[in-house]
């Protein structure tokens, strides 16, 4: 941050030659949660050379990143970045070599062969390196911290090269959604979420999308699909380096690695890189599924930095659990927004209520200004925080009980009391083949939206058959648009689902 880029690679070179691993926690949480120093130093230095364009520098960093990694996939996944950055930057030869060593040690797996038929080759038919680079050869005697912490994403990676057709991008979605439904929750925007982004997409018909919080790349690879036939782009950006690992190898995968691009950083940094390069008015739709309580503050560097079109759409993931109270407040009560709060289920765990708020920004006076906020959202902001931790720990379904259901209800009754309240929901019907289909429902005034109280259905459902419904509701933002044309995905929605009980009389 202080221009001495140099002095920070000589330190980590350091660390290195000294055999050492900063174990630096997050402060003030259980140490469960912790972050091991690695990710710090990998997320910040890979961001720095890939700005400056340092090819070598980027190679060297993903090959000790490898070396980091127990898991056989983890390390391949390390490597194929270094093959893209060098593909990137036109070192055929330089490709070429890292496939050989790919090739002696046995590491590549589908993405490395993707990326050699960019030489016109076959992984199968590369000659194997006489000598490798050491960095190759070493290797962990069991999982770090730094590894452990991943556990979840590592399994998906496993999961999409096993299961995914490499150029198949709708295989490389139904794989991380089975893993979603029938092993471990997943924080992927599916199933109903996926419905509300498909209808801002067909409506505002974005060319260029913003993400915050890449995961590992589902959502950004669905958006990339829907934009193709208007030749749309997405940035995503991702703090984690392991995940930008996974996600970059699932875009590759996914065949559309020309039409997303993962920017590593935290979005202090990443939001300027991405002016430098788009310019200012270039972002269309932005998606926010990174920290909660870091919405509000992200949304005005957004609009101070001009980077938002006129109008521009924002879409912000699990508002309600686990919770933005200040961003609620914030594109509810600026005059410069045009806000809908939609009411839905948490993908992979339909009992797991949640919302999605979909904001059109219209410059105007408050355009990058503070809000005024109750006091009262600060003790919301702070348990909000606590809860996010322990999902990222755990899994959101196992927290389903009191201290979440508490926390919710009392989120959803100060933000009622204030005025508040949600005015969409999304209703899904299950078509009894493994699939189901979404729809936006408005709500009338002063009506609740309909409470699940049936089984959770996602042992009967199949990846990859989900399907949303385009049309049927006007967001309140999109008056004076254009009126686009819009078709529904694949089918209707002809009947309620069993399990939502309709709620009466609430005001």
């Amino acid at each position: 941050r202080s221009g001495r880029f140099h002095d920070a690679w000589t330190l980590f070179v350091r660390t290195l030659s000294d055999g050492r691993h900063p174990e630096h926690g997050k402060t003030g949480f259980n140490k469960r949660h912790a972050v091991d120093g690695r990710q710090r130093y990998y997320q910040t230095l890979l961001m720095e050379t890939e700005r400056r364009g340092d090819v070598a520098k980027q190679v060297f960093l993903w090959k000790q990143m490898a070396a980091d990694f127990y898991a056989r996939s983890l390390r391949t996944a390390c490597l194929n970045c270094a093959l893209m950055a060098l593909l990137g930057a036109g070192d055929a030869d330089g490709a070429r070599e890292l496939l050989r060593q790919l090739a002696r040690t046995r590491l590549g797996n589908a993405v490395s062969d993707r990326l050699a038929g960019r030489l016109g080759l076959r992984l199968e038919d590369v000659e194997p390196a006489e000598i490798v680079d050491i960095s190759l050869r070493r290797r962990p005697q069991s999982q770090s911290r730094f590894e452990d912490f991943h556990y979840k994403e590592a399994g998906v990676l496993e999961t999409v090269l096993a299961a995914a057709a490499p150029g198949d991008a709708r295989s490389v979605h139904a794989a991380i959604e089975n893993v979603g439904l029938k092993e471990v929750w997943l924080k992927i925007a599916g199933g109903e979420k996926a419905c509300v982004i498909d209808n801002v997409i067909c409506k505002r018909r974005p060319r260029l999308i913003l993400e915050f919080g890449t995961y590992v790349g589902y959502t950004s690879t669905r958006m990339a699909l829907q934009l193709a036939p208007w030749g749309g782009r997405v940035v995503s950006m991702e703090m984690d380096p392991v995940n930008a690992t996974i996600a970059r190898n699932h875009i590759e995968l996914c065949g559309l690695s020309d039409r997303v691009t993962v920017q590593l950083g935290h979005s202090d940094d990443a939001l300027q890189l991405v002016l430098e390069r788009y310019g200012e008015g270039s972002v269309d739709m932005v998606f926010m599924d990174q920290r909660g309580t870091a919405f509000h503050e992200d949304l005005r560097t957004l609009e101070r930095l001009r980077l938002l079109a006129d109008p521009a759409v924002v879409i912000a993931d699990n508002v309600l659990k686990p919770g933005a109270p200040h961003h609620v407040w914030r594109i509810m009560t600026m005059p410069h927004y045009r806000t809908d709060i939609v009411d839905l289920r948490e993908f992979g765990s339909a009992p797991v209520e949640d919302w999605m708020t979909v904001s059109w920004v219209y410059p105007g006076e408050t355009y990058g200004e503070r809000a005024e906020e109750p006091r009262e959202l600060t003790a919301l902001a702070r348990e909000s925080d606590r809860f996010r931790l322990r999902a990222m720990a755990t899994s959101m379904k196992d927290l389903v009980g009191d201290p979440l259901d508490e926390f919710a209800a009392r989120f959803t009754a100060e933000f009622m009391r204030l005025g508040i309240p949600t005015s969409v929901y999304v209703e899904t019907e299950l078509t009894g083949d493994g699939g189901a289909i979404s729809r936006l429902v408005r709500l009338p005034p002063g009506e609740a939206p309909p409470k699940w109280q049936g089984e959770d259905p996602r042992e009967s459902l199949v990846g990859g058959c989900w399907r949303s419904e385009i049309g049927g509701v006007q967001f309140l933002g999109e008056q004076g648009l254009p009126s686009q044309t819009c078709t529904q995905l694949d089918h209707p929605c002809v009947r309620r689902i069993a399990g939502y009980i309709p709620v009466q009389g609430v005001t």
